[in-house]
């Protein structure tokens, strides 16, 4: 009886171990102790969850000079822009996932707080959110980034400017 419960002991010394790297999850079986007369003791089975990890985007930013061909504003100060792309320039250091002139929705990225607040009273989050009040046509250049994984994610504005059309 004693070597059956160092057995149990060390399988789920084992699957606790395991669990905590993250790289298996246990599936509960039972693992109860045999009643009198029993002598199968089942123990935990592990599985590789790595289909279910999600792995972040690399660090990315490019530039863009893009013209506003949609707004759409919700509770302040979130808003989504439709950029359609006009130029795409490479920011030194970081990789680029924007690689094609087209239409994309962007989303603010505010700096937040621990609760999840936006910080407005950060100027770089005042700035980005007066972006909610441009006009369809209007040309602006903008840092951009795609936040997500392999599976979605979207296209976050940084910061942005407008650029004056030349007479």
């Amino acid at each position: 009886m004693n070597r059956l419960r160092e057995t149990l002991i060390t399988s789920l010394i084992i699957g606790v171990a395991i669990a905590g790297i993250g790289c298996f999850e246990i599936q509960e079986k039972d693992i109860s102790l045999p009643k009198e007369g029993e002598e199968e003791v089942t123990s935990p089975t592990f599985q590789p969850v790595h289909p279910t990890r999600r792995v972040p985007a690399a660090p990315n930013r490019c530039k863009v000079v893009a013209e506003v061909v949609g707004v759409e504003r919700f509770e302040y100060p979130r808003f989504e822009l439709t950029l359609q792309i006009k130029e795409i320039k490479d920011i030194p250091g970081y990789k680029n996932f924007l690689k094609s002139r087209k239409a994309i929705k962007v989303y603010p990225q505010f700096i937040i707080d621990y609760d999840g607040s936006i910080l407005m009273s950060l100027p770089q989050n005042v700035e980005l959110a007066e972006a909610c009040y441009l006009l369809i046509g209007k040309k602006i250049e903008a840092d951009i980034t795609y936040r997500g994984d392999e599976r979605g994610g979207s296209w976050n504005i940084i910061n942005w400017r407008e650029v004056k059309e030349e007479k």
